[in-house]
Parts: structure tokens; sequence; C-alpha cells
């Protein structure tokens, strides 16, 4: 019975590492994607719904939520700011329209408030 125990948390485990690393991965993907479609519409989406990719991005985030012990390392800090830089660059393309200053201080805010909450989550 204690090897079955040990058997499901190892899977469990692996299942959720696994996991992990396709959310990295596929987030970044999604992003850099997004921020290509956004710059040059159509490029993207002409050839590729973004709908998938965003939904395995979601659901590869849910399962990796199931770790038994998370362990904080650089490479989530690094990750994080990844994201929110672009992010940020995101934004400040989609507001341009109402001036480079209001576009920049969006930008900014965004910037510091996607870092504040994926901090929060990551020591959640």
């Amino acid at each position: 019975m204690q090897t079955n125990i040990l058997k499901n948390k190892n899977l469990q485990q692996s299942t959720s590492d696994i996991a992990r690393d396709i959310f990295e991965v596929f987030s970044i993907f999604y992003l850099i994607l997004l921020l290509i479609n956004q710059i040059k519409i159509g490029f993207v989406s002409d050839f590729l719904n973004l709908n998938y990719i965003l939904i395995i991005v979601v659901l590869s985030g849910i399962v990796s939520l199931y770790k038994i012990n998370i362990e904080t390392t650089n490479r989530d800090y690094f990750f994080i700011v990844i994201l929110a830089i672009i992010g940020a660059i995101t934004i400040f393309y989609k507001t341009s329209i109402f001036g480079n200053f209001k576009a920049f201080i969006f930008a900014l805010l965004s910037f510091i408030f996607i870092i504040l909450v994926l901090f929060f989550l990551l020591k959640r």
C-alpha cells in the first residue's frame, strides 16, 4: 500500500513538472506570437488560431498547480520578468494611439502589475 502512494506522488510530481515546462514554453511562445500579430495584423492569425495555444497554456497552467512541493528558483523570477516585459511591450503598442507618453505610463503600470501579481502567486 505504501509503495502505491509513493508511486502516485511521483507520478503527480512528474506530471506537474512536465505541465510546468509546457506552460512556460507555450506562454512565451503565445505572447511572442500575439505581439507579432499585434504589430503586423494577420501575420500569425491567418495561419494559426492563437486560441488553441492559449488553451494549451491555461490547461498546462492548471495541471502545474497540483505540484506537491513548490520551490522557487531563479528560473521562476526570470520567467516572470520576461512575461512582464512582453506584456508591457504589447500594451505599449496597443495604447500608442493615445500618445507615446500615456502609452509608456500604461505599459509601465502594467509591467509593475504583472510583476506583483505573478510574484504574489509564486509566493502563495
